[in-house]
């Protein structure tokens, strides 16, 4: 009788260690699902997009800060592979236009909901001229 007790206690905490184990797997969390994240300009034509090829476009996950990079297409396109969640989307670069001015293309999401394989992000970008310590639009 003992003995069964005994073996009882072990099989009990062998049942109990494999659903502490099975309950905290972040699989789920930690599927990525591929999207695709278009940068397009904020007015027609006042950008052409090749100009943002090689730019990153940087994916925070909300939850836990952890951040990803993607760089963006000839067509300010990029497929990501990411987990789901919430994510801050980010683009920042320095260009020089056609009248030697700098020119600071700048992109900011926040709180994107990435919960679909498949789902298209478009995102409008808007131009900033820097002009005697002003932005322009």
């Amino acid at each position: 009788m003992v003995k069964m007790k005994h073996l009882f206690k072990i099989q009990l905490a062998v049942l109990a260690s494999l659903l502490l184990f099975t309950s905290c797997s972040d699989d789920e969390a930690e599927r990525k699902i591929d999207v695709k994240f278009n940068a397009i300009p904020k007015v027609a034509g006042a950008l052409d997009a090749s100009a943002l090829s090689g730019t990153l476009v940087q994916f925070t996950e909300v939850r836990n800060q952890d951040t990803k990079s993607f760089p963006l297409d000839a067509n300010g396109s990029v497929i990501a592979s990411l987990p789901m969640g919430v994510y801050n989307i980010a683009i920042e670069k320095n260009l020089i236009n056609a009248q030697g001015e700098e020119v600071v293309i700048s992109l900011r999401m926040e709180n994107v909901n990435i919960n679909m394989a498949g789902q298209v992000i478009f995102c409008p970008i808007r131009q900033f001229v820097e002009w005697h310590d002003q932005y322009l639009l």
